[in-house]
């Protein structure tokens, strides 16, 4: 058993500060991690999506000029993905289907720009190409030891950078059936983002 946040680093073997999770084992750490990617599988209408950004590759495009630039981007690749879903589940639907975004909370002055950036996403800043009609206005933020969602969020995002980084596909094929795909069943581009797009 185990209380309070789960975050993905706390299943890391040489994570030495105390946290929920640190009086299980390392097979008992490895049980409620495919527990939990379980949970997320359970429901179908659960889509995960996760935009993956190459640093190096981003500070060599020439409107890439400093973090917040690269976090636009990213952020943008992310909620023009999450817009076209919800699209594709609106024709489905045939009724509009509306989405908000909840983002972990960084820090006062991280979090005001990143919800001043939220709001010009309609407008078409930094050539925007999606009008976001399905999102509902304004950004939530919330702690992530406070929101499960978040948590969740955290352990999908720490598979794909395992599965990225260390060629360590374990914990990604465990939530692959919650990627997005496209209709030809393609997560590339839809479940799984590169920034820059790989190739371009």
């Amino acid at each position: 058993m185990w209380g309070g946040e789960i975050k993905w680093r706390f299943f890391a073997p040489h994570h030495k500060k105390a946290h929920s999770i640190s009086h299980l084992d390392g097979a008992h750490k490895e049980t409620l991690r495919s527990r939990l990617f379980a949970i997320i599988r359970k429901y179908k209408s659960i889509k995960t999506m996760a935009v993956i950004v190459d640093s190096e590759a981003a500070y060599r495009l020439p409107y890439i000029t400093g973090p917040d630039d690269l976090y636009w981007y990213a952020y943008k690749s992310m909620t023009e993905r999450f817009q076209y879903y919800l699209q594709d589940i609106t024709r489905i639907a045939g009724q509009p289907i509306n989405g908000i975004i909840v983002c972990d909370h960084r820090g006062p002055d991280d979090d005001r720009r990143l919800q001043e950036l939220h709001a010009r996403l309609p407008e078409g800043h930094h050539d925007a190409h999606s009008n976001y009609k399905n999102l509902v206005e304004g950004l939530f933020i919330a702690p992530s030891h406070l929101s499960v969602g978040v948590q969740f969020a955290d352990m999908v995002a720490g598979a794909v950078l395992r599965s990225r980084k260390s060629a360590d596909n374990r914990f990604l094929a465990q939530i692959e059936t919650t990627l997005r795909k496209s209709e030809a069943g393609q997560i590339q581009g839809y479940g799984l983002i590169d920034f820059p797009k790989r190739g371009g």
